[in-house]
């Protein structure tokens, strides 16, 4: 009686060391984006895996996506290897569009952080909120016999909508047909001088030239005439 009891204490014992190690096992989930809400445009969500303490590794993992199909458009059964795809090995086998649960398998284990997903939501065309946050809930991961489930806490990212950039004013005020003109007009005609459309420089005027001309004629001829008479009185 005393074997049998120390024999299914020893069995309880075992039971509890293995069920300890199976919690003890663990995984953390991320996800990150550098994408911003854009109306038509897809934002980009990638799913992280890190801190993993689970024997050898994990190589399955599942999870429901929560996203808003107001703003998102809706992944189906059918088209869900549109919005999934798979890094460093890992594979999108699966979804359930009832419970927008995805399943993503690896060909062997990995026990080091790295990339698993990318997710990738097109926007659509008309978008009236300013935020919106894409979650994964519900998270599994399994190393198989040696690890059994493993669970993870939800994780969730806010995608903010993209800030509208204004505009600097143009220096050139632009008029109907395509035409630019500057923003001040160019004035190319003279400027007004008492009220004559004249420039300010006073220009010789037409007959004060005549006159001159006249004048320099006349000292000419009368200096012309006067040496004559001069030279006629000496050869007398």
């Amino acid at each position: 009686m005393k074997k049998s009891i120390k024999i299914l204490l020893a069995i309880l014992v075992i039971m509890i060391c293995i069920v300890g190690t199976v919690h003890a096992a663990s995984v953390t989930m991320e996800l990150k984006s550098s994408s911003n809400l854009v109306a038509g445009d897809t934002v980009v969500v990638t799913l992280r895996i890190k801190n993993i303490d689970a024997g050898d590794g994990v190589d399955t993992i599942s999870g429901a996506l929560v996203y808003d199909t107001n703003i998102f458009e809706t992944i189906t059964d059918d088209n869900y290897t549109t919005y999934f795809q798979g890094l460093n090995s890992w594979n999108p086998m699966g979804y359930n569009a009832g419970e927008n649960r995805f399943t993503a398998l690896r060909g062997n284990k990995v026990n080091m952080a790295s990339d698993v997903l990318q997710i990738k939501l097109k926007a659509k065309t008309a978008i009236t909120v300013d935020s919106t946050t894409i979650q994964v809930k519900d998270i599994e991961f399994s190393g198989g016999i040696d690890t059994g489930d493993i669970n993870s806490e939800d994780v969730s990212i806010k995608i903010d909508k993209a800030s509208q950039i204004t505009p600097e004013p143009d220096k050139k005020n632009e008029q109907q047909g395509g035409q630019i003109t500057p923003d001040k007009p160019i004035n190319n005609q003279s400027p007004v001088v008492n009220g004559n459309n004249t420039s300010n420089t006073k220009l010789p005027q037409t007959g004060d030239e005549y006159g001159i001309v006249l004048a320099i004629a006349v000292v000419a001829i009368v200096s012309i005439i006067a040496y004559i008479r001069y030279k006629n009185i000496n050869i007398k």
